[in-house]
């Protein structure tokens, strides 16, 4: 059977978002003492763990659970039937609707601009298995024109972008890691070495590309007059914590989409220079 837990995530723009493929339904964290999903002594009871730790629960496991243990011990007319034993329940049921990392197959909408045009820190995940939104923690910087990919840890970094003061003051160099097991928020403790908006971003190997988007020309006035669509690209790698310059584009983009192929390519599509 397919492992529910492996995923591959993509991200696509406006509002970046960050989406996963799976094929099962995602999970909702659940912090407890006990287990509440395997019967004990053949009942309906809980079977009590010693340790409180976090759990991530498939929706609506302990109603079924509850409801399989039920039918199973009802007695069937015309035939024999031996229940099931607690045990089984206990030991191989219930923990395989216990799991320690949050299952893929979400999409996430990060930052972007509202109505009245105000960069926006909110992050929402559209869980396809109930076809609906839900919100998540806010970045800790608003951000519009941002971009984010997957590391290969499973967290989701989001880069560059600008914030209520607009695209030349505001024009940010930051970045933030999203855990969707804590669901928390993290400033990466390296810049970009060119803040950037508009631009593209995905994960190759184990690194992270950002490219192309748009920047103040270096020594410039900040000014709008001064900002320059970008060839320029630059690399993260987590294994030691640094962005590095990439090969240039042969144009100038911004507002490009950037795929991978395989494990060696990168393609940015489109855009406008």
């Amino acid at each position: 059977a397919e492992n529910p837990r492996q995923s591959r995530h993509s991200v696509v723009g406006g509002c970046r978002l960050a989406s996963t493929q799976v094929t099962e339904r995602p999970a909702a964290p659940e912090t407890c003492s006990r287990t509440p999903l395997a019967p004990e002594n053949g009942s309906l009871g809980e079977a009590r763990s010693a340790a409180k730790r976090t759990h991530w629960v498939d929706p609506g496991a302990s109603l079924a659970l509850q409801l399989l243990e039920m039918d199973d011990q009802r007695r069937k007319p015309g035939r024999a039937h031996i229940p099931l034993p607690p045990a089984l329940y206990d030991c191989v049921i219930a923990p395989f609707l216990h799991f320690d990392a949050p299952l893929p197959n979400q999409l996430y909408a990060i930052g972007g601009r509202n109505e009245e045009q105000e960069a926006l820190a909110t992050v929402e995940m559209f869980d396809t298995w109930h076809g609906q939104w839900i919100s998540c923690p806010d970045m800790l910087v608003r951000r519009a024109g941002c971009a984010a990919s997957l590391l290969h840890d499973g967290r989701l970094l989001v880069v560059g972008g600008y914030d209520d003061k607009g695209i030349v003051e505001g024009l940010l160099a930051s970045c933030e890691v999203f855990d969707p097991t804590k669901q928390a928020w993290t400033r990466l403790s390296v810049d970009l070495r060119r803040a950037r908006w508009g631009h593209g971003c995905a994960t190759l190997g184990r690194k992270v590309y950002a490219v192309g988007g748009c920047s103040l020309r270096p020594g410039a006035p900040a000014q709008d007059s001064f900002m320059e669509t970008l060839r320029n690209c630059e690399a993260y790698d987590p294994e030691v914590g640094v962005w590095t310059p990439c090969a240039d584009m042969h144009t100038a983009r911004a507002g490009a989409r950037v795929v991978t192929f395989g494990d060696r390519y990168l393609a940015a599509v489109g855009g406008c220079d």
